[in-house]
């Protein structure tokens, strides 16, 4: 029996306390979550340079699209490296790019300086904090979804504590000292989230029956990250129908979310018809609620997939995503466009939690860093480009938001309705290769070896039956 001291940050057990890196990646997330609350800035960025509203948007797109880029090439650096080294570079260029928004004069800065730059980072960041770190250290299937669900929280909810501040610094401050203080938070948080994150040691190990505890004294153990030969690879995932059916889910509800997303707080101040006229103040109430919402929605929905199944909660994601853009269209006073507003990000952030939740089940977390990286290039880069310059052309054609949030309901209904034909059904997730399928009869060959002497008259062991492969 091994007595292998368990891993500690400032002398916490983190192995009792494995929750701290659910809230590392809350605490990470929240830095990417402050764009959602980057439309306070569309209206006085407009008035000072005369930007039309899809040249505004530009930033945002870049910064998604970066964002979708470093999560790919952060994904395979943290499946290879571990998180730590990941995190680092990511700080950097996430501070460089809160600091250089303080400093813009042109689009080009604003859309490179700001949109690349922070978007690379906040990249860098969320693979390095969120799914592929969580997955590793809550391998429970009936704790894993919620789990994922809360170190994602942050890129949701971030905004209803940035909105207010960022709207306060507006108002006394201006905005590009305020980006200038907020580059010194990033920076501050980022440096705590360092010393924190890490794998699980490779010789500690997880049963259903004991949890986290020491590997046996003989067991094999490597260095650095751990892998798992029955886990699927990103080329084998590649080939593999369900990634495809996954990036496309992605791309629709995402476009369809930031398509009307990045426009809350320019519509909520709109005069009417097209806008609801209110205040700077009641504008960012509109955008709290979305954010408030959009954060609660990720650990909402992990609980509910681990009690309706993976794909019967995506299909319920996005139809109220669609319901929630319908009823903001429809809106005509701040009262009813807070409920709507709230109904938006719920079903909005769930679909988004649900995603690296269904890959993990998919393919394991051997690769979930370039794998679900990959997803989040396709779905959330290229959707995060589409959906914001979508909404601003349509704006800018139209001069009515309304047609801007029923697009975006007709995006999320087609990602309901393709979410069922194209998921397999409860139960049937976990997808194997021929190699993955001879790793796992190996392993049950070495572990019916190794309990022989006392297994002749046994019954099979529960614990193995989420192990065995799964027709794909």
């Amino acid at each position: 029996m091994s007595h292998a001291a368990p891993p500690r940050w400032l002398g916490i057990d983190l192995v009792q306390r494995r929750w701290l890196f659910p809230l590392a990646g809350l605490f990470g997330t929240a830095i990417g979550g402050s764009t959602y609350a980057i439309s306070v800035f569309v209206n006085p960025w407009e008035d000072e340079f005369g930007w039309a509203r899809t040249e505004t948007l530009s930033s945002l797109a870049v910064a998604i699209l970066a964002t979708g880029l470093a999560m790919f090439l952060g994904g395979i650096a943290v499946d290879r490296f571990g998180p730590r080294p990941v995190l680092a570079v990511g700080a950097v260029f996430a501070t460089f790019g809160m600091w250089n928004a303080s400093r813009i004069d042109t689009l080009t800065e604003l859309s490179v300086g700001f949109g690349g730059a922070f978007g690379l980072g906040i990249g860098l960041i969320y693979s390095s904090t969120t799914i592929a770190l969580v997955a590793r250290w809550y391998p429970d299937p009936d704790k894993r979804g919620a789990a994922i669900g809360w170190s994602v929280v942050g890129f949701g909810m971030s905004a209803v504590v940035v909105a207010p501040l960022w709207t306060w610094g507006l108002e006394t401050i201006g905005w590009r000292d305020t980006f200038a203080w907020s580059a010194l938070v990033v920076a501050i948080i980022s440096i705590v989230l360092v010393t924190l994150v890490r794998f699980p040691p490779a010789d500690w190990t997880w049963t259903a029956e004991r949890g986290w505890h020491p590997a046996a004294a003989d067991a094999p153990t490597a260095p650095g990250v751990q892998r798992f030969a029955w886990d699927l690879t990103l080329a084998e995932a590649i080939r593999n129908r369900y990634l495809w059916s996954l990036a496309l889910l992605f791309l629709f509800s995402t476009s369809g979310g930031l398509l009307a997303i990045g426009q809350a707080a320019a519509w909520a101040e709109e005069a009417a018809p097209s806008g609801l006229g209110v205040s700077a103040g009641l504008a960012a109430v509109v955008v709290m609620a979305l954010s408030l919402a959009n954060g609660s929605g990720r650990p909402t929905f992990g609980w509910i997939s681990a009690r309706l199944g993976l794909r019967r909660s995506m299909v319920l994601a996005y139809s109220l995503l669609a319901a929630g853009l319908v009823a903001l269209a429809l809106s005509t006073t701040v009262w009813m466009a807070i409920p709507a507003a709230l109904l938006t990000g719920l079903a909005f952030g769930g679909a988004l939690s649900l995603n690296p939740v269904m890959a993990a089940f998919l393919f394991g977390v051997s690769s979930l860093g370039r794998i679900y990286g990959f997803l989040f290039l396709v779905g959330f880069g290229l959707g995060g480009v589409v959906g914001p310059l979508l909404g601003g052309a349509l704006y800018d054609r139209l001069d009515d938001y309304a047609p801007v949030f029923l697009v975006a309901a007709g995006a999320s209904l087609a990602a309901a309705v393709s979410s069922r034909l194209l998921l397999p059904a409860p139960g049937a997730e976990r997808q194997h290769t021929p190699r993955t399928s001879a790793a796992l009869a190996e392993l049950f060959a070495g572990l019916q070896a190794a309990n022989q002497p006392a297994a002749d008259a046994a019954e099979p062991d529960d614990d193995l039956d989420g192990l065995q492969p799964t027709p794909a």
